[in-house]
């Protein structure tokens, strides 16, 4: 609607009143304004995603260089697949399993027993169980299996770089900080352990998972290592170990 034009004068000021249209009209060509506006804020913020999820990917494979940590899910799933139904439920069913799980500073929980006993595989039912009742934002969960017939799974130093490039896996803060130096190619195993103990004294919760402790070299380091670790973060980690008759 248009009104006509009229002017207002005083002294040295002049006022003219415009024409005035109806909201409602001037309404009707903005909307495809609007809603180009906004599609084109969507497809903004999404390449803004994909480029924060190259960004991520190119520094979790920068991370992963410097760290060169073992794989332990090759040993999960192969020994996972070995597992015949119905089996293992003696252990997660076991009323000291589940206090373990539900303890807020539960002590160390060990499974033992004689060589081909399916230790390794009762682990892996293990971790399963833990990782779908368990690990949360707040509940990190890392694993690791010692391997006779693997060299790169032998010894301490390959336990904690798998561990701490789990950590970093599952927690975007641990990865930060982890990442943030451009210009290294590499840890000492030193560093590893620092940047472990510190990301363990960080986390609300976390479960620690290891499997054939006999077949670390040496051993004894491995559990020097444990029970250090959980004095150091007041037993907030968890811990379950498995390994043949000592």
């Amino acid at each position: 609607m248009l009104s006509s034009p009229s002017n207002y004068r005083h002294g040295s000021f002049h006022a003219e009143l415009l024409p005035s249209y109806s909201l409602n009209s001037c309404a009707q060509p903005l909307r495809p304004v609007r809603n180009e506006i906004s599609a084109s804020n969507e497809t903004h913020q999404a390449s803004l995603a994909t480029i924060r999820e190259i960004r991520s990917d190119d520094q979790m494979r920068q991370l992963k260089n410097i760290l060169s940590p073992a794989d332990p899910a090759t040993n999960y799933h192969k020994t996972l697949k070995q597992r015949h139904p119905d089996t293992c439920k003696w252990f997660l069913e076991d009323e000291r399993f589940e206090q373990w799980k539900q303890s807020k500073s539960p002590p160390a929980l060990w499974l033992h027993g004689q060589p081909g006993a399916g230790k390794s595989v009762a682990c892996s039912a293990i971790i399963e169980n833990v990782l779908l009742t368990m690990r949360s934002s707040t509940c990190l969960v890392v694993y690791f299996y010692f391997d006779f017939s693997d060299a790169s799974k032998q010894t301490l130093e390959a336990a904690l770089r798998s561990m701490l490039y789990q950590l970093a896996q599952q927690s975007d803060k641990i990865f930060q900080t982890l990442s943030a130096p451009k210009d290294k190619y590499a840890m000492s195993d030193s560093e590893v352990r620092r940047a472990l103990e510190s990301s363990m004294a960080e986390i609300p919760n976390g479960v620690v998972i290891l499997d054939a402790l006999d077949e670390a070299q040496p051993c004894k380091e491995v559990l020097a290592w444990l029970t250090e670790s959980i004095a150091c973060v007041k037993l907030r980690s968890e811990s379950l170990t498995s390994a043949g008759p000592s």
